[in-house]
């Protein structure tokens, strides 16, 4: 288990990249290498778009793209699972309006849960589970990811979960808290090492 507790999600962004090329085993995935730490706990509280060190080394085109899939009910660029269906509409179910619903009914419950899996598919959405908790007067949420590409898709990724957890407090009139992430396999693909180091080595320590 590897634990990163940063303020901002750049800085947290960049010790993932960090840890990933310093303490991760490659593999390869079918006739792709890539670098992979399994089990990355990350919490972050201040999650924006604004944030320094993303308007400096992340891609702006990929960040777009990433929340556009998590807001847009069908598929996005070149991607292959279509989020927004699995979030507003899996079965015919808004399960961000079931989760609103679910806390307004019972502020304290503990399970205010949806899930982005359907049994027995076979091409399975990186996100896997979203759960919401309002603790001493703000709403935290947990994100837990089978898998993630680090470089590419993380800031995307926090951002997209952000704007989720702002419209479920918002509805609710809650103030938001902090988000924990649970990355099962996070990983940053061979071909991205250069660019990587580069980011490292330009941030130095954050």
């Amino acid at each position: 288990m590897y634990i990163i507790n940063k303020e901002t999600l750049g800085k947290a962004w960049i010790e993932a990249l960090r840890m990933i090329m310093n303490l991760g085993e490659d593999i390869w995935d079918e006739d792709v290498s890539l670098r992979e730490l399994r089990n990355l706990y990350i919490t972050i509280n201040n999650i924006s778009e604004e944030d320094i060190i993303l308007k400096e080394f992340a891609d702006y085109d990929r960040i777009q793209l990433m929340k556009q899939k998590y807001a847009t009910c069908g598929l996005v660029g070149d991607y292959k699972i279509d989020y927004g269906s699995y979030i507003y509409n899996n079965n015919g179910v808004d399960q961000i309006q079931w989760v609103i619903n679910r806390l307004r009914n019972k502020a304290e419950t503990k399970s205010a849960t949806i899930t982005l899996h359907k049994p027995g598919e076979t091409m399975l959405a990186c996100l896997s589970m979203l759960d919401f908790k309002y603790r001493n007067g703000k709403l935290d949420m947990t994100a837990v990811y089978r898998s993630q590409n680090i470089y590419w898709s993380h800031p995307g990724n926090m951002l997209a979960l952000r704007k989720i957890q702002e419209d479920v407090a918002a509805s609710l009139g809650w103030e938001i808290g902090k988000v924990d992430l649970v990355v099962i396999s996070a990983h940053i693909y061979k071909s991205d090492f250069r660019r990587v180091n580069d980011i490292i080595e330009s941030i130095g320590d954050c």
